[in-house]
Formats: structure tokens, sequence, C-alpha cells
């Protein structure tokens, strides 16, 4: 059976603390195939 696609759309405005694990959490998802969208609209962090 093939996977499900799943887009995720994430605004990580100087998130540059909790992306790490959002990424993390976001990618472990096990049965669907995910593609990431990260929106940082010029965060001062490095995000």
């Amino acid at each position: 059976m093939p996977l499900q696609r799943v887009a995720v759309l994430l605004a990580a405005y100087n998130g540059m603390q909790w992306l790490p694990e959002q990424l993390d959490s976001i990618l472990s998802q096990v049965g669907v195939d995910v593609t990431v969208y990260v929106s940082t609209d010029r965060s001062s962090d490095g995000t």
C-alpha cells in the first residue's frame, strides 16, 4: 500500500530554540511521506 502524502507548513519566526525538536517530531511519523515547508520571515535568531 502506498504511503499517505502529507505536507506540513511550519511558521518558525525566531523559533531556532524549538525547530530541531519540531522537525524531529514531524519527520518521525510512521506510514506517511512528509514534505515540510518552513517560513521564517526574516528571523533574527538564525532560523
